[in-house]
C-alpha cells in the first residue's frame, strides 16, 4: 500500500458560497503496483477555517467506480 500527499497554493477556488483563497491538498493512495487507486482533493481555506471544496475519485481502471464532489454553499463570517 502506498500514500502520497502534496500541498500547494494558495489559489482561488470558487464555490456557490463565493471565491476563497485555498490550499490544495491532494492525496493519492492505493495498493501495490497501482491497484485500487483513489484520488482525493481537498481545498482548505484559512478565510473560512474549513474545507471549501472536496472531490473523491476512484473511477480509474482499477478503482471502485465512485466519484463525488462537495462544495461550500453558504458562509458567514458573523460569530
Amino acid at each position: 500500500r502506498y500514500v502520497e500527499i502534496t500541498v500547494s497554493g494558495p489559489e482561488p477556488v470558487t464555490t456557490p458560497a463565493g471565491t476563497f483563497k485555498a490550499f490544495k491538498i491532494k492525496k493519492e493512495d492505493g495498493g501495490a503496483r497501482g491497484q485500487n487507486l483513489w484520488l482525493t482533493i481537498h481545498y482548505w481555506s484559512p478565510e473560512t477555517n474549513s474545507v471549501v471544496k472536496s472531490s473523491y475519485d476512484s473511477t480509474g481502471d482499477t478503482g471502485m467506480g465512485t466519484k463525488r464532489e462537495i462544495e461550500l454553499i453558504k458562509f458567514s463570517s458573523k460569530p
